[in-house]
């Protein structure tokens, strides 16, 4: 999925301007919505065929799908919540089953192939970059591991009921999990084992963690609101104003509207998407605590959704930066395709001559310039890579003055 994107610079801006006008930023970051995997035919389909296995994503019929999560190399991880299954969507497009048998059931606990353990409605998900995978199997009470090598066991063979639990977050070192259950928040470390971190809410959609404070942010479906949950296991609202009236665009988080907000998704710098589940649409909301509505949804569950998001599960940032979006009813997944903008810029630079843009953390950007009019004789500047604590990222050609017509470009690879 993930492609080669490569972008002209449009001019030299500071990085606190960037950080300004953060919605700006991200409007221009971002794509037209795709559809990636899904039919979308009917309504609550239930059930997989063999002849699915290895076809491509968009000719599988999923089963109420609830949340979709990417790793560093490519790979899609969708949890099938009522085909009992974990998918695994390969760069190539195709989709291939890598935990559950597709029928209901309760695996054992002990290491063995993720194909041979049945699961009962997964219903979370969590995927660290280098692919390994955490499954929230709702109906057994269990969060399994699943390695990259395609063996699974049950990390937490049991997280007291999970009700309807939905939300799960991992840390990167694997040492902290916390998972919802209904009203209550839950965490896990290895030395304490589970234990209640907060509740007193309504019902509990996902969560996620703001990379600036290290503070959890939980969505609570139910209470048509977004808290910001602390250690001492208080809470601070954040966005949603409890109606479930659409409302808000352009005003502060806590005056909008979020009917069953469900998904939340940070980005590095502390912005953060949100998904309603009734509405079906995303909202952005950025570092000043201002609400967008970034994509208009559906607003039912009664038409088909190919060009409209409807009745979403759940969220995710893929590793580059792409927003991945999880649709249960007619069971599909799509994405905002993350680029860098396209403009065509000849600089005459008097001095040194600065580009900055919007970067994800770990990734590798290639600055190139070039002389020539036509384009063709590309020379690489620098290779940087995206800082993990800032999505803005600058370059500063110390060369530059005396070049005539200059054109700058950065991409990123394969």
């Amino acid at each position: 999925m993930r492609s080669a994107v490569v972008g002209l610079l449009l001019a030299s801006l500071c990085a606190s301007s960037l950080v300004a006008d953060d919605y700006g930023v991200i409007l221009d970051s971002y794509g037209e919505l795709e559809l990636i995997a899904g039919l979308g035919q009917v309504e609550d389909v239930n059930g997989w065929l063999p002849s699915m296995e290895g076809t491509n994503a968009l000719h599988v019929e999923l089963s109420n799908t609830h949340m979709t999560m990417a790793d560093a190399a490519g790979n899609l991880y969708l949890v099938d919540k009522e085909s009992h299954s974990v998918l695994k969507m390969t760069p190539d497009g195709n989709i291939h089953t890598v935990a559950g048998t597709h029928v209901a059931g309760n695996g054992g606990d002990t290491p063995q192939p993720g194909t041979s353990v049945a699961m009962s409605n997964p219903n979370g998900l969590y995927v660290l970059p280098e692919g390994t995978a955490f499954i929230l199997d709702r109906d057994n009470d269990k969060i399994r591991r699943l390695d990259t090598n395609g063996t699974i066991h049950s990390l937490i063979p049991n997280t007291l009921d999970l009700a309807a639990g939905r939300g799960l977050w991992v840390s990167s070192d694997e040492s902290t999990i916390f998972y919802t259950a209904s009203s209550v928040v839950r965490k896990w470390t290895e030395t304490a084992g589970v234990s209640e971190y907060s509740s007193g809410f309504d019902s509990l959609g996902n969560i996620d963690v703001d990379p600036t404070d290290g503070n959890l942010v939980v969505t609570d479906r139910g209470a048509n609101r977004v808290y910001r949950v602390f250690p001492d296991g208080s809470k601070e609202l954040v966005a949603g104003d409890g109606t479930t009236q659409n409302h808000g665009d352009g005003g502060p988080a806590t005056n909008a509207g979020l009917e069953q907000v469900r998904g939340i998704a940070f980005l590095p710098h502390g912005g953060y998407f949100l998904a309603t589940q009734r509405d079906g649409d995303i909202w952005y909301v950025d570092t000043n605590d201002i609400a967008h509505e970034f994509i208009q949804g559906d607003g039912s569950s009664t038409s088909l959704p190919y060009d409209r998001v409807c009745e979403p599960r759940g969220i995710s940032i893929a590793p580059w930066g792409d927003l991945i979006i999880t649709e249960n009813d007619y069971c599909v997944i799509r994405v905002v395709p993350r680029e860098l903008a396209l403009s065509d810029v000849a600089v005459q630079p008097s001095a040194d001559f600065t580009m900055t843009w919007y970067s994800m953390p770990s990734l590798d950007y290639t600055v190139e310039f070039t002389e020539d009019l036509v384009h063709t004789n590309w020379q690489t500047l620098s290779v940087v890579t995206g800082a993990a604590s800032n999505i803005v990222t600058s370059l500063s050609d110390t060369n530059a003055a005396g070049r005539v017509s200059t054109f700058y470009r950065v991409g990123t690879g394969p």
